[in-house]
């Protein structure tokens, strides 16, 4: 475990070149291919040693959970926010000094009841909603869209701090919440607790 973000580009020409192999092979039949294997490049595995971003700057502990949001990442660690910022990648085809690269923290979302091990968010295939569990039973659901758009709150490091749209938890399910599934339009959410309950959020509330 670590307190990096790392990210590999898969536009360098090494890893294109892996990928159109991998194509090409896959039309080859299997008989053919258990008869002698050495004949078929990609059975060497591509080896890239370094990343061509990685910085150290963003969270001090471990990192559970990161999704990209467009150029921007979200990143949560154990700390009761979940991150919203910019990594600046010079160049793709180059690898970076390992916790060098430059970015800039854009939001906090916070995250109550988020400061322990595996709470993971989830965002929508849309990438207007985001939600994410707490150890209390939490349901917490973010609009992105709206809210981001809105967001007039600055802390004294100059972000934008951002609550939850909604918060809800049943009466009956008070134990954590690790991770979420959405509905593909993203409206509802679903999730089975450490109690071993199954959960399902819909505006606000909660069905068990």
């Amino acid at each position: 475990m670590c307190s990096n973000v790392k990210v590999w580009s898969l536009k360098c020409e090494k890893v294109k070149k892996a990928i159109l192999n991998s194509k090409e092979e896959n039309n080859i039949k299997t008989s053919d291919y258990l008869k002698d294997q050495s004949d078929f490049s990609s059975n060497e595995l591509l080896g890239i040693s370094y990343p061509c971003y990685s910085t150290g700057r963003i969270h001090r502990n471990y990192i559970d959970c990161i999704e990209w949001y467009g150029d921007l990442l979200l990143t949560k660690s154990v700390q009761n926010k979940i991150l919203l910022w910019k990594p600046f990648i010079l160049d793709f085809e180059k690898p970076q000094g390992i916790g060098n690269g430059k970015s800039h923290l854009i939001a906090e979302l916070h995250a109550e009841g988020c400061d322990v091990w595996f709470l993971q968010f989830t965002l929508s295939t849309d990438m207007k909603n985001l939600f994410v569990g707490n150890k209390d039973g939490f349901f917490m659901h973010w609009n992105l869209e709206k809210q981001l758009s809105t967001a007039d709150k600055v802390n004294i490091y100059g972000l934008f701090e951002i609550n939850p749209l909604y918060s809800a938890r049943s009466k009956r399910a008070k134990t954590t919440i690790r991770q979420i599934a959405l509905s593909g339009d993203g409206s509802k959410a679903l999730a089975v607790n450490d109690g071993g309950q199954i959960l399902m959020y819909r505006k606000g509330n909660i069905i068990i």
